[in-house]
């Protein structure tokens, strides 16, 4: 197996649970439409929220079916494969851009699947 290869499969392996875990626990833990207290050391920088967001990126295309988001998110993971085949095997850090990406891909899948089509937002 190249260094590529390893790359990508252990992101996907740690992200997407990660991001399933992270995303459970802001549903769980925090009413949806509101926030929990900014973190101290980034107050003014981000807080943490809890948002669904049944459309594309920025909320549009909302009411689409969700049979549309998940074949749009397998488009672009045959079109990241495809970039991810030209890569050279010892390219770690164009696989781990490419992994990071398709794990954000894969763990909004998830949503849509999991969770009535609507994805989980949680970092405003």
């Amino acid at each position: 197996m190249t260094p590529k290869i390893r790359t990508l499969l252990a992101l996907v392996a740690v992200i997407v649970p990660l991001d399933q875990i992270t995303k459970s626990l802001v549903s769980s833990g925090i009413e949806r439409g509101s926030y929990w207290a900014p973190i101290p050391a980034l107050e003014g920088f981000f807080r943490i929220t809890h948002a669904r967001n049944s459309g594309a990126a920025l909320g549009l295309a909302q009411g689409l079916p969700v049979f549309v988001f998940i074949g749009l998110v397998i488009v672009a993971l045959l079109m990241i494969g495809s970039f991810f085949r030209r890569i050279e095997p010892n390219d770690r850090l164009s696989a781990t851009s490419l992994g990071l990406i398709v794990s954000g891909a894969l763990g909004n899948l998830c949503d849509r699947v999991f969770r009535g089509g609507e994805v989980v937002d949680f970092l405003q």
